[in-house]
């Protein structure tokens, strides 16, 4: 569909044009930090390039532009009527239905588990950290980087064994295989259909159900060919508190029985991410 086909071509942009995409740390003449591209690094467990994009910032309240990570999106190479602004509407267009359809999610979730159906809403009310990534992946025998001081197991794989750290993920394979998951002590692949999503549960909110709900570990395989991707990273407000176990309480939303006591998300997400 359309919108694989801009996925392909975000990823096929010229070089000298992703680099302005670039996080400061690969490009220093750009100011983003925490939205943008990144490009294939040489040795990574992870073979891929991707781009990260966040919600668009009318969606984030005032009270909420104070925290860190709430960052434009760097716009289309060659502004908003050049030749690739159709590939940022795309993904926009997808962000936003997907957006809509992880808080549905989300209520049903609570539903599921004995909660009032909009339990959740008030994390996403005045904007989220959410990101929707576009992943180019290609087999290691393509040496675009250098994969010489990895193992041979971690050269097998092109996403080494993780578990994603939010609330959960949306995924689209777009049909291709690699994705496995970790059931019963083993990693079984994934058949998806191209125009199907997966649904993985994150770190965050297998801690706010006291463990009874697990978070997905999953690693992909190198399948030999290129390969694309997109998840979407479901994740609260900034300064979203996250307790353990709330749900064993009688809150009728998940903001009762919070105190300051208790780490907004955004810092334990800020945390997280310096320490990898």
């Amino acid at each position: 569909g359309r919108f694989f086909e801009a996925c392909k071509a975000l990823h096929a942009v010229p070089p000298e044009l992703k680099r302005t995409l670039y996080l400061s740390k690969d490009a220093p003449e750009n100011s983003n930090h925490y939205r943008g591209y990144q490009p294939f690094k040489p040795n990574d467990p992870s073979l891929k390039e991707f781009l990260d994009m966040g919600l668009p910032s009318e969606m984030v309240a005032e009270s909420e532009k104070c925290y860190p990570l709430y960052e434009d999106t760097p716009g289309a190479p060659g502004g908003p009527t050049g030749p690739y602004a159709w590939i940022w509407t795309e993904l926009t267009s997808v962000q936003l239905l997907w957006h809509n359809l992880s808080i549905r999610l989300m209520r049903l979730l609570a539903r599921g588990l004995g909660k009032p159906a909009h339990f959740f809403d008030t994390w996403f009310d005045a904007g989220a950290l959410t990101t929707m990534r576009s992943i180019h992946y290609v087999p290691r025998s393509n040496e675009v980087v250098d994969s010489s001081l990895l193992s041979e197991e971690e050269r097998r794989l092109i996403t080494p064994p993780h578990s994603d750290g939010g609330l959960m993920t949306l995924l689209a394979t777009f049909g291709f295989p690699g994705l496995q998951v970790l059931m019963d002590g083993e990693y079984r692949s994934v058949s998806a259909p191209p125009e199907s999503l997966v649904v993985n549960l994150g770190e965050v909110f297998s801690k706010l159900t006291g463990y009874r709900l697990k978070a997905t570990y999953h690693q992909v395989l190198d399948i030999g060919v290129e390969r694309y991707s997109s998840p979407m990273f479901v994740e609260p407000r900034y300064s979203a508190r996250i307790p353990r176990g709330l749900l064993n309480s009688r809150a009728e939303t998940v903001e009762d029985e919070v105190d300051d006591s208790i780490p907004m998300f955004g810092d334990w997400l800020l945390r997280r991410i310096t320490s990898l």
